[in-house]
């Protein structure tokens, strides 16, 4: 099966080696029958038809799939809509290159990425999700472009980019407003920049040193983007410039020394925040060094150890987080996890499905043959690399395997997949599979994107806060109507005052000049706000039993809390799969009546 290939491997392999010697590279491999085939000589137009089916995929009903909006995308959109409103966040903050948020304090490229929609759309789910839509289907053509350059095979480019375009684990984070989806298309620049730099011809007026500065460029965006960045953006040049050494050793010095240069100085404000703590504050949440579990496990172990003389050091809580982070690596590559199951987080995949499609596993077999057989090239180096360090960054953090931390490992699947592509296509064509292999394509899909469109957002509302968005303007609602002259929410329910703000599409610069959000430095993890006022709304400390009976106050609360005495429900506010979500309660100052839904 592998044999259809040599020809084009054995063109790639001298164009490599004429790259070494300091010659031009060769151009991209053209098979037998390329130029006179239709597809080759409309490829940009099919490019381009990927990409407006990518941008469809992921903009049709995107405020019902995924289902609500979960806080994370609520605080993204508030802060988003507050700096074009009034130029600073939620805290006051003008034009901040960190976001406190709930505590975790967000990276700001997708924030102010953001930024343009919300000004024109005003507080909605389309508005918050669309530039994660625009990122996804800007990204299949940059895979094509790096799997040309990569495997010199514009078929295979085709196919890798194809493969993307109904990623599941792509769609899942390209459908939401979620960082990752500017990730990924920060890393493929990043990767594409350094190929163009690498296989610039001697003719070019800057052999390609311009591609330097842009891949630097694209570097600094995916380290404002995510924190996990910070330990895959530089493995990554690092992985990548040893596939290709030979061709960076002769970069033009100017070029390549003024990019580092922008690099150092534009991440100097990343670096000031470390030192601060703020852009640590994520990795050591997500630490598994500060999972309660394993701490408890290590303070049992070492009470023991240091009871019977044993070596205590064993059991610290680094050295069973070590040990643990073993297994998280090794999980990233579990076929049940990739293939079946996905991750233990309902948002981060489709009902039924894992985070790739079963049409996927064949092509990625053919293609670790390939990369096996092959590890000597730059090309296969460089897949091989990226699939490897793609799990670090989520080695030593909780909750393995994690596709959010690791979703930078989705370019290199996909580039193996063509990789494999590419020798199974002599096989296929020659028995006259296509159209069968085009038709299992087709059933793979269509179960994902039924499962993704019927079951997934009516089985996974509570993942998503399904009804926070529709309680709050309910709740807005009854004040407006005259019954109701202040809403008041427990502080125990701290995240619900972004809901609050986003649901109602409440004045920025209403809000900041009622003193916006306070930070509450009593808990450190998604600590939300302090004690907030901002009319009618009021974020507090509750005492049902000393409470004051006033009817003209509603209360929001969680529909599973127990109903406080002296109080009444007068709305049930359920989410999208029917259960119960919110409900408005007062004062029990008349008979019992059941509550409206």
């Amino acid at each position: 099966m592998t044999a259809s290939i040599v020809p084009a491997e054995r063109v790639a392999g001298q164009a490599a080696q004429s790259g070494r010697n300091g010659v031009a590279p060769a151009p991209l491999a053209r098979p037998a029958g390329a130029r006179g085939s239709a597809l080759y000589r409309h490829r940009r137009l099919a490019v381009l038809g990927l990409f407006v089916l990518a941008l469809l995929v992921r903009v049709v009903a995107l405020d019902q799939s995924p289902p609500s909006l979960d806080p994370d995308e609520v605080s993204i959109g508030y802060n988003a809509w507050s700096i074009a409103r009034t130029g600073k966040d939620e805290y006051g903050q003008t034009l901040p290159l960190t976001f406190r948020a709930f505590g975790e304090y967000k990276r700001p490229a997708y924030i102010y990425a953001a930024v343009p929609s919300l000004a024109l759309l005003g507080p909605t789910s389309y508005a918050v999700r669309l530039p994660a839509a625009l990122f996804g289907a800007l990204a299949v053509p940059l895979l094509y472009g790096v799997a040309v350059l990569l495997l010199r095979s514009w078929r295979a480019g085709l196919c890798a980019a194809l493969m993307l375009v109904l990623s599941p684990w792509h769609l899942q984070f390209t459908r939401a407003a979620r960082e990752a989806s500017l990730l990924v298309l920060s890393i493929l620049l990043l990767a594409y920049c350094l190929l163009r730099a690498w296989h610039a011809r001697p003719a070019d007026r800057f052999r390609g040193g311009h591609w330097y500065v842009l891949a630097g460029l694209a570097f600094l965006l995916a380290l404002y983007d995510y924190p996990g960045a910070l330990v895959f953006a530089p493995l990554f040049v690092l992985v990548l410039s040893r596939a290709y050494w030979g061709r960076l050793l002769r970069a033009p010095r100017a070029w390549l020394g003024g990019a580092v240069v922008m690099v150092l100085v534009l991440s100097l404000p990343l670096a000031l925040q470390l030192l601060d703590g703020s852009a640590r504050e994520r990795l050591n949440q997500a630490s598994i060094v500060n999972v309660p579990a394993l701490r408890l496990l290590s303070q049992q172990r070492v009470e023991r150890d240091v009871r019977d003389g044993a070596p205590a050091f064993l059991n610290e809580p680094r050295a069973l987080g070590l040990r643990g982070s073993v297994n998280a690596y090794l999980s990233h590559f579990n076929p049940t996890y990739l293939f079946t199951a996905g991750d233990l987080e309902w948002r981060h995949h489709a009902s039924d499905h894992g985070q790739l499609l079963l049409w996927d596993l064949p092509l990625l077999f053919v293609g670790a043959i390939v990369l096996v057989r092959h590890w000597r090239r730059p090309a296969m180096q460089a897949i091989g690399a990226w699939l490897l360090i793609g799990p670090v960054a989520a080695t030593f953090a909780e909750n393995a395997p994690h596709a959010v931390r690791t979703i930078v490992m989705v370019p290199a699947w996909y580039l193996l997949a063509g990789a494999g592509f590419r020798s199974m296509w002599g096989w296929l064509r020659r028995r006259s599979y296509q159209w069968d292999w085009l038709l299992l394509l087709a059933l793979s899909a269509g179960f994902y994107f039924f499962m993704l469109f019927r079951y997934y957002p009516a089985e996974q509302g509570r993942s998503w806060q399904s009804g926070n968005l529709e309680g709050y303007r309910a709740a807005m609602a009854e004040v407006e109507a005259g019954h109701y002259k202040k809403i008041v929410v427990p502080q125990e329910f701290s995240l619900s005052y972004v809901y609050a703000l986003y649901a109602t599409g409440y004045d920025p610069a209403r809000y900041l000049a009622q003193g916006g959000s306070v930070a509450d430095a009593t808990t450190s993890f998604y600590p939300g706000p302090g004690p907030l006022r901002f009319d009618p709304f009021e974020v507090r400390v509750v005492n049902w039993r000393t409470e004051p009976r006033d009817p003209d106050v509603l209360f929001v609360i969680e529909a599973a809390a127990n109903l406080p005495q002296g109080f009444k429900a007068i709305k049930v506010v359920p989410g999208v799969t029917g259960h119960d979500k919110l409900q408005l309660i007062t004062a029990a100052d008349g008979p019992a009546q059941s509550p409206a839904r």
